[in-house]
């Protein structure tokens, strides 16, 4: 790569930065995650730029963020100190789907209620039926940071671009940050309005 190339890359690192960054503050706001749980990630030109560990994504700056490749070996992340512990869901999934673009994995609580309460996500609602009818799959329970977790994760993501993981949040994916952003709010704000609704039909 020359200099030209280089500099090039380093403007869409910090472009791809600034947007992650976006993203994060409207998840954030919208409470789909909390504290330091959950991770967002963006590919580009056979890298991935994904959150570090341990950060608040409220609070997150560009120097939050590490850039690893497509390329790198599992081994070889594996001694990456700062990369999200989900690395493996994230860099498999981008592997083994091309045309994804950006992933994020959440915890929600209205989805999370929901899933405790072993209900589907699912409704009649216009919004939902034009982003998410049939996309949703609910994955039972594997270890957080698994190889077994990436691998599931991995082999559905293409088909069902929005996971529902059996009590560790949800996983989602498409082309780009937009989409999977539209997804997980249409998603919680849909949960968050079942349950509602349950409480005033027992109060009714």
């Amino acid at each position: 790569m020359d200099r030209r190339d280089r500099v090039f890359n380093n403007v869409q690192i910090i472009k791809a930065k600034e947007k992650l960054l976006l993203f994060s503050k409207l998840i954030s706001r919208n409470k789909l995650t909390y504290s330091s749980f959950g991770n967002i990630s963006l590919k580009l030109d056979g890298q991935i730029i994904i959150k570090n560990r341990g950060v608040n994504l409220e609070l997150a700056s560009e120097s939050d963020f590490s850039v690893i490749s497509l390329e790198d070996s599992p081994s070889k992340l594996k001694k990456h100190a700062l990369i999200s512990s989900e690395w493996k869901m994230h860099h498999l999934s981008y592997l083994k789907n091309p045309s994804l673009g950006a992933i994020l994995h959440l915890h929600p609580i209205y989805i999370s209620l929901l899933d405790d309460l072993d209900v589907d996500l699912d409704s009649d609602d216009l919004e939902f039926n034009y982003l998410l009818k049939g996309k949703i799959k609910r994955v039972p329970f594997y270890e957080p940071g698994s190889e077994k977790l990436a691998v599931r994760v991995a082999s559905n993501i293409d088909k069902y671009p929005f996971l529902v993981l059996n009590k560790h949040g949800i996983v989602s994916a498409a082309e780009d940050l937009e989409t999977v952003y539209n997804y997980a709010l249409t998603a919680e704000r849909l949960a968050q309005r079942l349950i509602y609704l349950r409480l005033l039909k027992n109060l009714c």
